[in-house]
């Protein structure tokens, strides 16, 4: 006896029925996991794959679909590698008010100057920017390698090489934090300048 095309249709209605009630009750499970992490966890950013689609809307997943975020903190861990450099950089022989040095901390970003990391200063620009890119902080002052080299009674040490150490102790389990000595165009520096290179793992 053939099956009646009025059953297929109630049962393909019956079918999409319980579809769309698991897709609703996905949506909101996603959407009250995304509040939770984002209120407790606090991170700068995050970026979301729906299905496999790059910022497509949470509402847009499929029933039994994939929900995906990766979240950063790369704008807190270079603010907090920028207030390491700060606490451990000498005061200025000349214009000690000034903190020169602690205020000439540049940061580059695959290589481009993006802005300069002084105390107080606005970091949003940061989470405009790639957070898979490498990240670097060094100092233009031409006397910044004589500090790194122990030249310096305030930081026998050095400055850069300390905190690079110090942020790889606390997030070295979400960034790799790498001492180096960097090249740049125009500046003249036999052995290079002192640097912080951050990236996410």
């Amino acid at each position: 006896m053939a099956r009646s095309p009025f059953i297929d249709r109630a049962i393909r209605v019956m079918r999409q029925g319980a579809e769309d009630v698991v897709q609703r009750a996905l949506v909101d499970t996603v959407k009250t996991e995304l509040s939770r992490v984002l209120t407790s966890a606090r991170p700068d950013t995050f970026e979301q794959w729906i299905d496999g689609r790059p910022n497509a809307a949470i509402e847009q997943i499929k029933a039994h679909g994939v929900a995906y975020f990766e979240f950063s903190y790369i704008r807190t861990i270079i603010g907090f590698a920028a207030a390491q450099l700060r606490e451990l950089s000498p005061e200025d022989f000349v214009h000690p008010d000034q903190r020169v040095f602690r205020e000439s901390h540049l940061l580059f970003c695959d290589g481009r100057e993006v802005g300069t990391l002084t105390e107080g200063g606005d970091t949003s620009f940061i989470d405009r920017l790639s957070p898979r890119s490498e990240f670097v902080i060094t100092n233009s002052q031409p006397y910044a390698g004589k500090i790194e080299r122990g030249q310096s009674d305030q930081a026998p040490n050095g400055v850069f090489r300390l905190a690079a150490s110090t942020v790889s102790r606390r997030y070295g389990s979400i960034v790799t934090s790498r001492f180096l000595w960097l090249r740049m165009e125009g500046l003249d520096e036999a052995q290079g300048y002192p640097a912080i290179a951050i990236q996410a793992r």
